[in-house]
């Protein structure tokens, strides 16, 4: 139904692109319009290429009008996704952009030209063309098996994330399994808080046949044993996190190898999260998290059978 939804929406853009749009600084232009001979020629020959599965590579070809030339007063252009501005280039010579999207769907996407209409006759005011057209894109999750030992030791290098911000979420560089680690320190002491360390999506879709696991390694070390402070270990599908592990400050602990059967996230888009949270930070030394695995194992096949008849193995 989702998709349904967004080719839907991509049609009603498309519909709305076709009427073409005049605009300055979110005013309509003054009335009445241009003459007809005046037109705002959109860009031309629009098209998406799929990069890695998950971004698209939208490139396309200058306006121009009859003659062949270049329209007068081309400032440069504006891209929309789902019939939303996200970016605007003002450079006319500029006939590319690069969308990624940091989620999982059907996408579309449009580009328009932006003109000064000094030209047509309305100094110091500004001018959109139709869009080009409207070309559809599918979003993905990095595929399975993902696997994070944090060796680069950084978080950007796989788009990890921090919701509502980073806290006292750290790469430590002298402590690991083996180092460095990801940490969230007790110091600065925060009060009453709750900050989450998420991944990028992890794309479940083609492990139909296959149960699906998350393993990691965790060190504990507390200050205080008040059972306050936790480590939440989270999987978000279906737009819902679902807390699958909780550890807490109750005594320190060397390193420890989890293992958690997350099968029930069924072929969905995923992510894993590690939730800080509790009333007083300063009651624990840190929270380690190394070496994030998460994998799918194939279904053995069922009802397996084996006859040996003198030197010959039947199996079945």
């Amino acid at each position: 139904m989702k998709n349904i939804y967004k080719l839907l929406k991509g049609v009603i853009v498309m519909m709305i692109a076709i009427t073409g749009i005049a605009a300055h600084a979110g005013h309509l232009l003054p009335s009445p319009a241009p003459s007809p001979k005046y037109v705002l020629y959109p860009p031309t020959n629009l098209t998406e290429n799929t990069i890695e599965g998950c971004a698209a590579l939208l490139t396309w070809d200058k306006p121009h009008n009859p003659g062949g030339t270049t329209p007068p007063g081309l400032l440069g252009y504006r891209i929309y996704r789902d019939g939303v501005l996200i970016h605007y280039d003002s450079d006319p010579d500029s006939l590319s952009y690069y969308d990624y999207v940091d989620n999982v769907g059907i996408f579309t996407d449009s580009v328009t030209a932006y003109y000064d209409l000094t030209s047509y006759g309305y100094p110091g005011q500004y001018g959109e063309s139709a869009a080009a057209s409207v070309v559809f894109f599918t979003s993905c999750g990095q595929i399975l098996p993902f696997f994070e030992p944090w060796i680069v030791g950084s978080f950007s290098f796989q788009m990890w994330s921090f919701v509502p911000s980073q806290g006292n979420w750290v790469m430590n560089y002298t402590l690991g399994n083996p180092a460095p680690t990801a940490s969230f320190s007790g110091a600065p002491a925060l009060t009453n808080y709750d900050h989450t360390l998420q991944s990028i999506h992890l794309e479940c879709i083609t492990w139909t046949c296959a149960n699906i696991y998350l393993e990691f390694d965790s060190r504990l070390t507390i200050t205080n044993p008040t059972s306050q402070e936790k480590l939440i270990t989270e999987i978000e599908y279906n737009a819902t996190w679902h807390p699958k592990d909780t550890l807490v400050n109750d005594i320190s602990t060397g390193w420890v190898h989890n293992k958690i059967d997350i099968s029930e996230a069924g072929i969905n888009s995923i992510r894993v999260g590690f939730r800080a949270t509790g009333i007083n930070s300063a009651d624990i030394g840190e929270w380690d998290v190394d070496n994030i695995h998460v994998y799918a194992v194939c279904f053995k096949p069922p009802n397996f059978n084996l006859n040996r008849i003198g030197n010959s193995v039947h199996l079945s």
